[in-house]
């Protein structure tokens, strides 16, 4: 019997997925969930987007694109200086 997965559980997966390599657009879809209005959800994508951006510069410059700018800002970030994308 088929049982849905919880949010929380999908995106467990697509964090693997993106490590692994296999989660080709991914990025537009998890930065949607990071102005979801569960605290949990949002808290969720956040932590799968840091970590397919963390000290890779082609995906830090794709999440750019889709995550809100309030969150972005000019949008110019390194890859290299995580610490001042963490700042953010």
């Amino acid at each position: 019997e088929y049982k849905p997965c919880s949010l929380f559980a999908l995106l467990d997966i697509i964090l693997i997925k993106i490590k692994t390599g296999t989660a080709v657009g991914a990025i537009p879809k998890v930065a949607k969930l990071c102005s979801d209005p569960d605290a949990g959800v949002r808290k969720k994508a956040i932590r799968v987007i840091s970590s397919e951006v963390r000290n890779y510069q082609p995906a830090l410059d794709e999440a750019v694109k889709y995550l809100p700018e309030e969150i972005v800002g000019d949008g110019k970030f390194d890859a290299e200086d995580m610490a001042s994308v963490d700042m953010r």
